[in-house]
C-alpha cells in the first residue's frame, strides 16, 4: 500500500499552509485513517462496481460511515462521501489526466474538504498532496490474484 503525502512531506504542506487552529492537522490525520482502512484489503474484482463492494466492506468494518455513489449536483457522483466533506474516488480505468480532471472539479467545491484518491493504477503514486487548496491523498490498492 502506498500512502502520500508521507509524514515529512505532509509537515512541510501544514507548514506552507495558513494555520486553521489544527483542523488542517485533524483533516490530515482523518484521511489517513480513511486510507489505511481501504489499504488493509486485498481486492478480487472485475469491474469497479465490485471494487466498491470491497470498499465498502472495508470501511463499515472500520466503523466509517459513508454514502455510496453521493450526487453532489448535476456534474458530481462521488463514490464514496464521508460526513466530514472527505470524498473517495476509485479509479481502475483511465489516464492520470481524467482522473486530475475529475479531482479538481472536485476540489473546487465548497462542500469538499478533502480528495483520497484510491487507484490500482501505476500513476496513482505520482499525484499532488494539494489541489485547489484541498489535501489530497491517493492510495495504491492492493489487488488479490
Amino acid at each position: 500500500m502506498s500512502l502520500h503525502p508521507d509524514p515529512v512531506s505532509r509537515s512541510v504542506a501544514a507548514a506552507s499552509e495558513s494555520p486553521a487552529d489544527g483542523t488542517r492537522e485533524l483533516l490530515w490525520d482523518r484521511m489517513h485513517a480513511i486510507a489505511s482502512a481501504l489499504g488493509a484489503f486485498r481486492y478480487r474484482f472485475n469491474s469497479e462496481a465490485v471494487l466498491h463492494q470491497g470498499m465498502a466492506a472495508a470501511l463499515t468494518d472500520a466503523s466509517i460511515a459513508f454514502e455510496h455513489e453521493f450526487v453532489a449536483g448535476p456534474k458530481d457522483r462521488f463514490d464514496f462521501w464521508i460526513d466530514e466533506g472527505i470524498v473517495v474516488e476509485c479509479k481502475i480505468k483511465g489516464s492520470f489526466a481524467q482522473a486530475a480532471q475529475q479531482v479538481s472539479r472536485y476540489a473546487e467545491r465548497t462542500d469538499v474538504t478533502g480528495i483520497i484518491l484510491a487507484s490500482t493504477r501505476p500513476w496513482a503514486g505520482a499525484i499532488p498532496e494539494v489541489i485547489a487548496g484541498k489535501p489530497l491523498l491517493a492510495i495504491k490498492l492492493a489487488v488479490a490474484f
